[in-house]
């Protein structure tokens, strides 16, 4: 994670978390979520998650590891609303 402090107080973090090579939407080490959080005095809260897919050995009309696609903040919300699997 990269964590913003204001005068020495930590106040925003992006925090990322990568594919560990099990899951069918990406090879391990490929980016899967970038989350920005903010400090609310006593915990991080996330405030917004990126999410990304990518092409993995096998697939047609990709490259191992190119980028398939990318949801946005609202995106994501919708995708999780709607109980997508492996978005748990």
């Amino acid at each position: 994670s990269v964590t913003l402090s204001v005068s020495g107080t930590d106040v925003r973090r992006a925090s990322y978390d990568y594919y560990d090579g099990t899951d069918s939407y990406g090879s391990a080490g490929d980016l899967k979520r970038a989350q920005i959080q903010i400090w609310t005095g006593s915990a991080w809260s996330t405030i917004a998650t990126h999410y990304y897919r990518y092409y993995k050995a096998g697939d047609a009309n990709g490259v191992v590891n190119g980028l398939k696609y990318v949801l946005s903040p609202f995106g994501y919300a919708a995708m999780v609303a709607a109980a997508e699997p492996g978005q748990t």
